[in-house]
């Protein structure tokens, strides 16, 4: 394989995973006598990390991701059915709700969950926000709602069970999103993360996570904002395994939702 063929297979590849720069040290020597392991300096995937066509954690990550939302989508489409009759005979509006987030890299992208919304949902949040005053006030200090009038009965059972959120499935199918990463934040929230939003950027938000695990709505948005820069700092394959295996019992729990 040439230069120019390594060089595409690669980029190729870091558009399919992305390796948090604190995990990794990329390679930049550019003597003669080793151009031929020479990566930009703009790479997002060290050479280091691929040998002999073996894989690195993170690309076991993304084929985990890939593979386990396949066949979680095979198995629950009867549920996803169920689910999606039950938003549309209880409200005349759409089965789904895309909203946008930010991802990997700072980009945008459509997070999709089923619709738990009443369709005038701004207008209803405004409105409530602009009238109560210890509503606004918990609205900004988690932006979470304990009581939100925009949610409708169907919905209120979808979110304590994190049934809503089954559909970001085929945003990790997309390359958007990870089974385990920070949730995804919507471009305002950033001011949250202050100097460090570039530890959210490095990684592709989740659809678990530590976050929630810990406690979800009970906590404040300064202590997600922790455990997500926590999470990133201190990734590995093994620990995404074990969130998982721990998101189980959070969610039958119905612990920190709203």
């Amino acid at each position: 394989m040439n230069d120019d063929m390594k060089t595409a297979w690669l980029s190729r590849l870091s558009e399919q995973a992305h390796v948090p720069k604190h995990e990794v040290a990329l390679s930049r020597q550019q003597s003669s006598t080793q151009g031929a392991n020479f990566v930009p300096e703009d790479a997002s995937l060290d050479i280091r990390s691929i040998k002999d066509g073996v894989s690195s954690p993170i690309l076991a990550k993304s084929l985990f991701d890939f593979t386990v939302s396949v066949l979680l989508l095979m198995f629950m489409s009867p549920l996803y059915l169920v689910i999606a009759l039950a938003v549309k005979l209880t409200d005349r509006g759409s089965i789904f709700y895309s909203h946008k987030r930010i991802g990997l890299g700072g980009h945008e992208f459509g997070c999709l969950k089923f619709r738990t919304m009443v369709s005038n949902g701004d207008e209803v949040l405004a409105a409530h926000l602009r009238n109560d005053s210890k509503a606004r006030a918990e609205w900004l200090k988690s932006r979470k709602l304990r009581y939100d009038p925009r949610v409708t009965p169907i919905g209120r059972m979808l979110r304590k069970l994190s049934l809503d959120e089954l559909p970001q499935l085929i945003n990790v199918l997309r390359g958007e999103m990870s089974l385990v990463g920070p949730r995804p934040v919507m471009s305002e929230e950033l001011a949250y993360y202050g100097v460090r939003k570039h530890l959210y950027f490095q990684v592709r938000p989740g659809i678990t996570g530590l976050w929630q695990v810990s406690g979800r709505s009970d906590l404040s948005y300064k202590e997600r904002v922790e455990y997500d820069c926590e999470y990133v700092e201190n990734w590995s394959f093994k620990r995404d395994i074990a969130l998982i295996l721990r998101t189980i019992p959070a969610v039958c729990s119905g612990k920190g939702s709203c």
